[in-house]
């Protein structure tokens, strides 16, 4: 293909030129709104060849199976699920029930049940880890959204959930195509108790609320089949994919000086299990009408989890009310007998105690090899076994599994790896990369200003470790969409000079910090950027310490005093680190926290260190103009994507760097014409407002508190700090909340409600409190909020306003304080958020209705859920506005 070449003059007219083509051609550009309504031009070509069937229930498959459909009642799509599973398991003999009881479930073939395998994961995307999900030739990629732990910092409920549905669409695509089963073991909604956990980088943070938010949210996102979200009898309500909520439950140790999950035992109080370790379960449970809940290798109070009839039976089942099944965390039930010796069980007793505790699934060997064993020897029944697959089987109906979900027969290879996919993944990084200090401001940068650029570090080169854990382990077959950098990101704004600075994150040898240090002497700005990676923080593996490794923080400083202009340190971590060091060094002037970005992360880092931060304007840019490296590009993406590029050699204009090629990318299959600003999705919003959903404790905050401490609240005896910011009021490095903008915001309170006046119930009684000394007890301390109606609600209306120079976004955060002297109980808890955006000198009113028993009620040291009396009050933010609520009671 031949080159045409311009003169660099004319690279400003010849770019305006394109990009005014580039949105003619968008005219057959078919938009995807948020709401997943699909146009479809033609079925793919490659639906479902990857597979022999799309659903059991084919009288087609059948046939080939020669087979009599009509016989099996369990594909009779007019009889309720509940009997048409029924009616499955009692076809099966004990030994066939007992083969379908592990991850990979063997099938039956006279019955025309084919093999399934259990085991899928999603955390953050479509994972090559679980045998459930299958990369190759036919699909090497899927898309890889940032990590939990940054997700989470969003404050974003609308992202959580079309991360969520983006997920499922992918994932419904992939088994059409064989590649995938329906059953994804996630999310992690572990709360992130202790600093040094190996795990955070999965999970939400510390606050039991956000955690339980994000779940629900990313569930419904999974599992919502558009028009049935309400259905009366959710057991029979269809799933996109069915969703698994873990590890169940007071999971938070991994591997601590010799302390592993296999024999741990999470010694906690009533008050925090209910409080702290169950909370975000329940609203997986309730809220997000999760379809699965597994439970974890550690025992709690001294009963292993997945053995606990009070956890499993009691709590999911009936209190909760949990529509699906249990599953176990991978051997676990072995890990009762090799393990923890609970009871000195033998493995038919394992098999036992689990199945009639509720636990329906093993992902492991002992079911299969061990309950026929325990049946014959009386241990347990085969109507126990008989109700697990029952609950199994359901969960499968509701999916599709027997007779498929038309709304998603279409999706294929081409609704995976997106363009729209991967705009998400990479606007969900910008929106939780968090500002933690921009002295000046130094941030944004500006490309006028700042053309060459020192870009060093162990992360500054970061592709795989980008994306974390449960996304793709690079030993097995499949890969994100595509990686982005750091110094691929910085190098679409200015010239970049690359130096490592360190081997790699550990950093042991400082003999690359020398060329890192020359980098920065002649750099109009440095970007630091450092961190941990998994082989610091990561499952299996908790910390020791706080600090960052090696001689990192030798490199930042060496670099920091030499560098001529100003230097910007990026951090790459789940868990917090102390840098206090690099917080009152007044040659770096801005230090940004990134988490694990996911795969765009390194577009997304340099967009918001530029403040290009307009995914409004962005999305439609990146989806149609491109900068190749080369022909063998130009034709993957062709390949990949199925479309057809326009090909233009624009010499250096952009990619300063080295020559980069210019293409214009459209659909060829689509043909409804739109005008392009119809892409742009309206509530798209600019600005960076992240905010930490942990608390960064200084390094010293635990040299008296052991990991394996499970409490929350502080225990002065022991010299036990309290932990997360419910409990902890010592000083930090960053507090749990905090996040900077790049533009300023006022409050105004508008409207409060203050007081709230719960009515009684018949036979109601007083429920006592503990105060301290100083305090007067009130008659009536407080009522058993299963007492009460729960029907009151507080409602408060504030005014925002952008006051600074540019657009943005703004996460308010609002609390509740409980009355004054009442012992043992937090210091504040959120109660709930919301993510605003706000042009320049605009306003915006933001509204929050709290329903009373939950913003205000508290847990005793009983574990009751309590409404206490008197005055409580209600917190904006970091104290920028409250107001007092008087709690009463009337009958």
């Amino acid at each position: 293909m031949k080159m045409i070449s311009f003169p660099e003059k004319a690279m400003p007219k010849i770019l305006s030129f394109l990009l005014c083509l580039s949105f003619t051609i968008t005219s057959f550009v078919i938009c995807i709104d948020e709401k997943e309504k699909v146009l479809k031009i033609s079925t793919d070509a490659a639906t479902p060849t990857g597979s022999d069937f799309t659903y059991i229930c084919d009288p087609a498959r059948y046939a080939k199976l020669k087979l009599d459909m009509k016989s099996f009642a369990f594909c009779d799509s007019k009889l309720p699920y509940n009997v048409r599973a029924k009616d499955l398991v009692d076809q099966m003999t004990l030994a066939e029930k007992i083969a379908q009881l592990g991850n990979n479930a063997d099938g039956v073939a006279r019955l025309g049940l084919p093999k399934y395998e259990w085991w899928s994961e999603a955390l953050h995307g479509l994972s090559n880890v679980g045998p459930g999900t299958v990369f190759d030739n036919l699909v090497p990629h899927a898309t890889s959204f940032p990590t939990v732990i940054l997700t989470a910092a969003s404050f974003n409920e609308k992202r959580w959930r079309e991360i969520g549905q983006v997920v499922s669409t992918e994932a419904r695509a992939m088994y059409n195509l064989g590649r995938s089963g329906l059953t994804f073991w996630s999310p992690t909604i572990n709360v992130a108790r202790d600093p040094r956990w190996g795990r955070i980088i999965e999970t939400p943070g510390e606050d039991p609320f956000i955690v339980g938010t994000y779940a629900s949210n990313y569930v419904r996102g999974l599992q919502d089949v558009a028009g049935t979200e309400h259905y009366k009898d959710l057991n029979t309500r269809p799933l996109k994919v069915a969703a698994c909520c873990k590890h169940f439950a007071a999971y938070d140790v991994d591997n601590w000086h010799g302390v592993d999950r296999y024999h741990f035992d999470a010694r906690v109080t009533e008050q925090d299990l209910e409080e702290s370790f169950l909370r975000p379960f329940e609203m997986c449970v309730k809220d997000g009408d999760a379809s699965s809940v597994m439970c974890s290798y550690n025992r709690v109070n001294g009963i292993p989890s997945c053995a606990d009839p009070k956890l499993l039976r009691e709590t999911l089942r009936q209190e909760w009310n949990l529509h699906g099944y249990i599953v176990a965390d991978c051997d676990s039930v072995e890990v009762m007998v090799t393990g923890h010796k609970f009871l000195n069980d033998s493995n038919e007793d394992a098999v036992a105690q689990t199945l009639k505790a509720g636990l329906d699934l093993d992902c492991g060997a002992y079911y299969p090899k061990y309950l026929g064993n325990a049946v014959n020897q009386g241990k347990v029944r085969e109507s126990n076994i008989d109700e697990a697959l029952q609950n199994l089987y359901i969960v499968l109906l509701r999916a599709g599994y027997f007779d498929g979900l038309p709304a998603y027969k279409a999706l294929g290879k081409n609704d995976i790896c997106t363009n729209r996919s991967i705009e998400l993944a990479t606007q969900v990084a910008r929106e939780g990369i968090t500002l933690l200090k921009n002295d000046g401001p130094t941030l944004p940068l500006n490309t006028a200003t700042f053309k060459t650029l020192a870009v060093v570090g162990p992360h500054a080169n970061s592709t795989v470790a980008m994306i974390g854990n449960y996304a793709f382990d690079p030993r097995n077959p499949g890969s994100p969409c595509r990686y982005t950098s750091p110094i691929d990101g910085f190098s679409t704004y200015g010239k970049v000079n690359y130096a490592a600075g360190c081997g790699d994150v550990k950093c042991k040898d400082a003999s690359l910090i020398p060329p890192a240090v020359e980098a920065a002497k002649t750099a109009d700005a440095t970007i630091i950027v450092t961190g941990l990676d998994l082989s610091i923080e990561a499952e299996g593996l908790d910390r020791l310490d706080l600090l960052l490794p090696g001689k990192q923080t030798d490199l930042i400083n060496q670099v920091a005093a030499a560098a001529k202009g100003p230097v910007i340190l990026v951090l790459m971590t789940a868990g917090g680190v102390d840098i206090s060091f690099a917080k009152t060094n007044p040659k770096i002037k801005a230090i940004l926290w990134v988490g694990y970005p996911g795969a765009e992360g390194g577009r997304a880092i340099a967009d918001v260190v530029f403040g290009q931060y307009n995914p409004g304007k962005q999305t439609f840019y990146n989806n149609y103009v491109r900068f190749l490296k080369n022909i063998e590009q130009k034709k993957s993406i062709e390949r990949r994507e199925n479309t057809r590029i326009a090909w233009f050699n624009l010499k250096d204009y952009v990619h300063r760097r080295r020559p980069s090629q210019l293409h214009l990318h459209y659909n060829l299959k689509s043909s409804v014409k739109m005008n392009p600003k119809q892409c742009l999705n309206k509530d798209q919003e600019v600005g960076l407002a992240g905010r930490l959903p942990i608390t960064w404790y200084q390094a010293d905050y635990i040299n008296k508190l052991p990991l394996t401490s499970m409490q929350f609240r502080p225990d002065d005896s022991q010299g036990y700090p309290g932990r997360t910011y419910k409990f902890f009021n010592g000083p930090t490095v960053f507090p749990f909340g905090f996040g900077l903008s790049y533009t300023k915001f006022n409050y105004t309170l508008n409207a409060t409600v203050p007081s709230l006046s719960a009515k009684l119930q018949r036979f109601t009684h007083c429920h006592d409190l503990n105060y301290m000394a100083n305090k007067t007890k009130p008659t009536c301390p407080a009522i058993l909020v299963s007492d009460l109606q729960c029907g009151e609600y507080i409602e408060l209306t504030l005014v925002v306003q952008n006051v600074g120079g540019k657009v943005g976004s703004e996460v308010v955060l609002v609390y509740s304080k409980p009355p004054d002297g009442i012992t043992g109980t937090f210091l504040k808890q959120l109660i709930g958020f919301q993510r605003v955006y706000i042009a320049a000198g605009a306003s915006q009113e933001v509204k929050f209705v709290f329903n009373g028993c939950k913003s205000l009620g508290i847990v005793d040291n009983a574990g009751n859920n309590i409404l206490p009396f008197g005055g409580h009050t209600i917190i904006v933010g970091d104290g920028v506005a409250s107001f007092p609520v008087q709690v009463t009671f009337h009958n």
